[in-house]
């Protein structure tokens, strides 16, 4: 028995008592040169004991192809934006990614991409490990990527938006296209799959991407076929036109959702010569058998085979335990939900925020005023700061649960998907009506969950966590101060906060519940916020205070409240003021009058329009009424000094 390679194939030659060791290695017989051959090293490693030099040498390259697809690091400069770094593992599948569209040749043949190869990529890193931030990395280092096209979940368009602002190096026009516009531009464009029956397919992209690609599974799809195209040999039947593409990254954590069969329409479109028979793949690998009623192929065998024939050509994937220790021990992302059905409710917390802003700015304004003033007037203000800040949070929390009740059927379609990659979950809210609709949607889909709220009994809650801990179900929804402290949940290793709290340190104790002793993965913690809400606003400012405490470990940090308002920028204490106050003269006092009223004639639209000319928000209410004052006493002088100097520059100084 003698494996050899010639031609690009691998030819073993055997007795025909043999033939088994051949059948069984999955070879095919060709019965005109009367010897068994494969062209796929999977199967020719089988067979290796047998092989020659020549055989030896091709196995050895693709086993280097094998393993670059689960590389941790690689030795490759990619341009990236100022404060952004690719960790190692990330690098590798960009490396992975170039080398499958040739990269290197053709920056050494100076020719054409488009002539020179059209190649295909499936990135199937496990969640979390950030395949976004990997495609966006090729864009990066071929320059010859312009015109991209990424389809993607709906739900996931405005995230592709945020990350393609922050990690493209090269300017470009970023296009998100929704049912109303879906019109495509030069630049980065983002479309969701809904959709795609209405864009334009005669143009061919340099670079299509498929986020969630595992939505193009089923061959027969409407969706997979605008992608890929359909021209079937029944002339009856409509043919549709797929997407042209010079370049094409697929990405999934799930590239096999429940059987091999749902994989071959997505290996198939990255390589068509590789896997031109679906009848040899699914009785190969999918166990494939045809019976009374047709075939079966809802098996799966030989996955050994596969797994390395993917690798060695299209496959990047890696494993959280595989590159574990390059992850931090949290990773924080904010997942934003187009408003959809919920843009009026939107609107009316914008509405309601504004007012509360500007109602908010005139009480700060008042206080730091009445810092000139007497003991009494300065209390009274405080005073009224407090209560309204009071008043003003009641309104905009009532504002929040009625958003979050909107958001349940959001949420629960959000954790269904993440459900196709991890096989636990935790949930946290704020509200029990919330929880309660979270569960609700989650029980019409038949999974299982368990919740934990301030109204169980400890039995009760401790069921719960158990049961969770225990793999008897897959989901935990709990409320975020009630399930916030003192349990833990380190089945899962990803928290999704439906909702969120005041306080960035509550945030942070919650996802202790999952990264605390016993986690043997770095956890993942998303914020699901609809665009332009309050949360939104929250949610950006929580996790970059939340990055402190991290660092810090500040506990006044921890205990402040972030509130979705402009903070009061405070201009000294009645200590200092009075120190101040006492060194002026009055011709000081008149100098620091007439500046003011300098300011204020430049700022004659009280800081509306942030234009560098004049005063800013509530340095502006402050300077105009001591401008207005006719004659400043010498703590009002003092403040106004205080502010001056802020605005030096536009006073020629």
């Amino acid at each position: 028995m003698l494996l050899i390679f010639t031609s690009g194939k691998f030819i073993f030659r055997c007795d025909f008592a043999e033939k088994e060791i051949a059948k069984s290695a999955g070879c095919r017989w060709n019965p005109e040169s009367r010897h068994w051959w494969t062209d796929r090293p999977e199967v020719a490693r089988k067979l290796e004991q047998y092989a020659d030099i020549s055989a030896r040498e091709q196995l050895g390259k693709a086993a280097a192809r094998i393993e670059e697809s689960k590389l941790a690091d690689a030795n490759i400069d990619i341009p990236k934006p100022e404060g952004c770094e690719y960790l190692g593992y990330q690098k590798a599948g960009i490396a992975f990614a170039l080398d499958r569209f040739g990269f290197n040749a053709i920056s050494q043949s100076g020719q054409n991409p488009s002539k020179l190869f059209h190649g295909g990529v499936l990135i199937a890193d496990e969640m979390g490990l950030g395949k976004t931030i990997q495609a966006l990395g090729v864009i990066n280092a071929d320059e010859t990527i312009k015109n991209v096209l990424v389809i993607c979940p709906a739900s996931l368009r405005l995230n592709w938006k945020r990350e393609a602002e922050k990690w493209l190096v090269r300017k470009t026009t970023i296009n998100v296209m929704t049912a109303d516009w879906v019109k495509s531009v030069e630049g980065f464009n983002i479309i969701n799959y809904d959709i795609l029956k209405r864009l334009d397919k005669t143009k061919e992209w340099d670079l299509l991407i498929a986020d969630e690609c595992h939505a193009l599974k089923n061959m027969k799809a409407q969706r997979t076929k605008e992608v890929m195209g359909y021209h079937p040999k029944d002339s009856s039947k409509k043919p549709v036109e797929g997407i042209k593409a010079k370049r094409k990254i697929l990405m999934t954590g799930t590239p096999i959702v429940n059987r091999p069969v749902e994989l071959y329409s997505l290996i198939h479109y990255l390589d068509p010569a590789r896997w031109s028979n679906f009848f040899w793949f699914a009785k190969r690998f999918c166990g494939g058998t045809e019976g009374r009623y047709g075939w079966d192929m809802s098996g799966a065998t030989n996955l050994d085979e596969l797994q390395d024939s993917l690798r060695s050509s299209i496959m990047v994937r890696r494993l959280k335990k595989d590159v574990l220790k390059e992850l931090p021990p949290k990773r924080r992302q904010i997942i934003e939900i187009p408003a959809n059905g919920c843009g009026k409710l939107i609107e009316k917390e914008k509405a309601a925020f504004e007012q509360i802003r500007e109602r908010v700015e005139e009480m700060q304004a008042q206080a730091e005023i009445s810092r000139a003033g007497s003991d009494e007037e300065y209390r009274a203000a405080v005073e009224k700061l407090k209560s309204s800040q009071m008043l003003d949070f009641t309104e905009i929390t009532k504002l929040r649960h009625e958003t979050a009740l909107a958001k349940v059927p959001y949420v629960v379609a959000h954790v269904l998907e993440l459900l196709e990659d991890e096989e636990n979950l935790v949930v946290m809210a704020h509200h029990r009506d919330v929880i309660s609709g979270i569960r609700a949607g989650l029980k019409v889909a038949k999974i299982e969950s368990v919740q934990l709220t301030g109204e169980d009994s400890m039995e009760e809650r401790q069921k719960s966590v158990d049961d969770f801990q225990a793999g008897k179900v897959p989901v935990f929804v709990g409320s975020i101060h009630a399930a916030g402290v003192g349990i833990t949940l380190t089945k899962a290793s990803t928290v999704v906060f439906s909702e969120l709290d005041w306080v960035p340190g509550i945030v942070s104790q919650a996802e202790d519940r999952l990264h605390r002793i016993g986690q043997e993965e770095s956890v993942l913690v998303q914020h699901l916020v609809l665009e332009g809400s309050i949360d939104a606003v929250m949610a950006k400012t929580i996790v970059e205070k939340q990055s402190v405490i991290d660092q810090a470990l500040d506990v006044m940090v921890r205990s402040e409240p972030v509130l979705p308002l402009k903070e009061n920028r405070q201009t000294g204490s009645r200590i200092d003021l009075q120190k101040i106050g006492e060194t002026l003269t009055a011709d000081d006092i008149f100098r620091i009058h007439s500046d003011l009223k300098t300011l204020a004639n430049l700022d004659k639209d009280h800081a509306n329009i942030v234009n560098g000319i004049g005063f800013n928000k509530i340095d502006g209410r402050i300077g105009h009424d001591l401008a207005a004052l006719p004659y400043l006493s010498k703590l009002q002088a003092a403040l106004g000094r205080k502010i001056i100097f802020k605005y030096s520059k536009q006073l020629g100084r």
